[in-house]
This record gives C-alpha cells, sequence and structure tokens, in this order.
C-alpha cells in the first residue's frame, strides 16, 4: 500500500506539472490531510452563476480527482479496485464542498461585501 501511494504521488505530480503549465487551471498544493496528496483547483477565472462556468468548474475536479488518485496498472485488479474507490470517494467530497460553495455564494448574493468574503477562489481536492 505505501509503495502504490509513493508511485500515485509520483504520478500526480509529473501529471499536473503538465497539465498547470498547459492550463495552469491545476495546482499542486502541500499534503494536507494526514500525508494524502492534495490538489488545489482554481476556479476564480470562472463565472460561477453562469452553466458554462459550473461545468469548466466541474471538469477541473474531474481531473484533480484522476491526478489525486493516479492510474494503476491496469492488470493489478486490486490497484484498479482501489482507484476505483478512491476517484468515487474523492469526486463525492469535491461536488459536496463545491456544493457548498455555491450555496454559500447564493446566500450572500444580495451582499456583494460578503460574496467577496466568501470568495477564495480555489477547492481542495484530496484522496
Amino acid at each position: 500500500m505505501n509503495r502504490l501511494t509513493i508511485a500515485a504521488c509520483t504520478l500526480s505530480c509529473v501529471l499536473l506539472g503538465s497539465a498547470a503549465s498547459a492550463s495552469n487551471e491545476v495546482v499542486v498544493q502541500k499534503h494536507v490531510w494526514d500525508d494524502r496528496p492534495t490538489v488545489a483547483v482554481r476556479y476564480s477565472d470562472l463565472d460561477l452563476d453562469s452553466t458554462s462556468g459550473r461545468d469548466a468548474l466541474d471538469l477541473r475536479l474531474v481531473r484533480a480527482v484522476k491526478s489525486v488518485c493516479g492510474a494503476p496498472d491496469l492488470r493489478e485488479l486490486q490497484d484498479m479496485a482501489q482507484m476505483r474507490d478512491c476517484r468515487v470517494t474523492s469526486l463525492a467530497r469535491a461536488h459536496a464542498d463545491r456544493d457548498a460553495l455555491l450555496d454559500m455564494r447564493m446566500a450572500a448574493r444580495g451582499n456583494p461585501e460578503r460574496l467577496a468574503a466568501l470568495d477564495t477562489s480555489t477547492l481542495r481536492v484530496g484522496q
């Protein structure tokens, strides 16, 4: 399990390096949750009040989950199952965080100062 974690971290760093330089959407952050890799997904350039902005955020969250959970050897069924479980769990957490963010933005919509105070411009995705 430890070897898998190290391999997943290494793979995600390599993938994120190329993804971050190409699109500047996803950046690697420090390990935050008990030595588990995490990724910060930026959304400050998106209009979250529009459908296209929310769709773009969802796509970024999916990419971040894939990079955090890695891609093991397809011949290793146990590793594939662990990766699938990681992706399902991580994506559920990311969607819950996204929904909480959108709910807070909706509640603060009438108060621009409160809305500006809420905006952190990143969501964290982790295993």
